[in-house]
């Protein structure tokens, strides 16, 4: 047991937002990705579709917020669901696997303006992040 005196746990909700509720409860989550970065922005993905209509199509947004009061900084409607091993937020740059046939794009964290567009990073899965550059991971058929 911690003896900590000034830490503790916590005792009320600094902000929050949306999704207040997932579309469907057989379905995918409204929330399948949430990074932090170090500048502190904090990133989700989420799906803006209808509530309760899990037959209609998706609406999934790539959404940028200050993490210190909720503030909403910019939103990027993005081509379909990526895992949270596709989103990564390095300095002042986000790294996006936005869908299954689309290469790897580089936003600027701040504006969400497309930096730059990788060719030939279709299919990628899974994105890490070195000192020494970027390392991606392809989907497998299995």
């Amino acid at each position: 047991m911690a003896m900590d005196k000034r830490v503790g746990p916590p005792r009320h909700l600094k902000w929050k937002s949306g999704p207040m509720w997932c579309r469907s409860h057989d379905g995918v989550s409204s929330s399948v990705a949430l990074v932090l970065s170090a500048a502190g922005w904090l990133f989700s993905i989420i799906d803006e579709g209808l509530i309760g209509q899990p037959g209609l199509p998706d609406r999934w947004i790539l959404v940028a917020r200050d993490a210190f009061n909720g503030t909403l900084l910019w939103k990027k409607p993005i081509a379909g669901r990526i895992s949270q091993k596709s989103l990564v937020a390095v300095g002042d740059k986000l790294y996006l696997a936005p869908g299954r046939q689309d290469p790897l794009t580089v936003l600027d964290a701040a504006t969400g303006k497309t930096l730059l567009t990788l060719n030939n990073t279709e299919g990628s899965d899974e994105i890490v992040c070195t000192k020494d550059g970027i390392v991606l991971r392809e989907r497998s058929n299995i």
